[in-house]
C-alpha cells in the first residue's frame, strides 16, 4: 500500500487538507505531525502531493522528512512573493476589517495578513534544489492564478530524477472532473516509473 499525504485546495473528489493560509513556520510542524502519525498508527507516507501553495508545503515538508519517496507539485508558485500581487485588492480590506473574504473557482477563502507575511518570507527554490528524490511538476498553461512560468522555474532548480508535464486548458484548481482524472491518472504512471 503506498500511503500519500494530500496537500491543498485540491481536487473536489480527493479529501484533502486545505491549507490556503499556509505558513511554513506554522503549518509546516503540523504537515509533519500528521506525517508521523500516520507513520505510527497505519503506514508510512510514501508520496507528498500538493496542489497551489499545497504543492509549496509539500516540497517545504518532504525536504524535512525523509520517508518521503517522491513528491508531486500541482500549480505550485516557485515564489510566493509573486502570489500576493495577484491579491493586492483585498488588502485594503484586511487593513480595515482584519479579514477578507475571496472566492477562487467557486470556492470561498478568508485571508488575513498574516498569509501575506508568510507567503512574502518563504523561499520555495532552496527546498526544491535540496530535495533529492523524485519530483513530478505538473502545471497548466491555461492556469489564471500561478503562471506556467513557476513551473518552468521549479523544474529548472530540481534535481534529477523530475520530470514536467505541461497541461493544456485545464484551470488552477483543475475543477473538472475529467482533468483531474488524467491528472491523476498521470501521477500513477510516474509513480510506476519512480517507485
Amino acid at each position: 500500500m503506498h500511503l500519500t499525504l494530500l496537500l491543498g485546495a485540491f481536487l473536489s473528489a480527493w479529501p484533502l487538507l486545505s491549507i490556503l493560509s499556509f505558513n511554513c513556520s506554522n503549518q509546516l510542524p503540523d504537515v509533519l505531525a500528521a506525517a508521523g502519525y500516520l507513520s505510527t498508527h497505519h503506514d508510512t507516507p510514501r508520496l507528498f502531493i500538493g496542489l497551489s501553495l499545497g504543492g509549496a508545503a509539500a516540497l517545504h515538508a518532504a525536504s524535512k522528512y525523509p520517508q518521503a519517496e517522491a513528491v508531486v507539485a500541482i500549480a505550485t508558485p516557485s515564489n510566493l512573493t509573486d502570489i500576493t500581487t495577484r491579491f493586492d485588492h483585498v488588502r485594503p480590506l484586511i487593513a480595515a476589517d482584519g479579514i477578507a473574504k475571496l472566492e477562487i473557482r467557486g470556492r470561498k477563502f478568508s485571508l488575513k495578513e498574516k498569509f501575506f507575511s508568510a507567503l512574502e518570507s518563504t523561499d520555495m527554490i532552496e527546498p526544491v534544489r535540496e530535495l533529492g528524490r523524485p519530483l513530478l511538476i505538473i502545471h497548466s498553461t491555461a492556469d489564471e492564478i500561478v503562471d506556467v512560468c513557476h513551473a518552468e522555474e521549479l523544474f529548472a532548480v530540481a534535481e534529477r530524477p523530475k520530470s514536467l508535464i505541461m497541461l493544456e486548458g485545464v484551470d488552477h484548481l483543475i475543477s473538472e472532473d475529467a482533468k483531474a482524472e488524467h491528472v491523476a491518472k498521470q501521477i500513477y504512471l510516474w509513480l510506476q516509473e519512480v517507485l
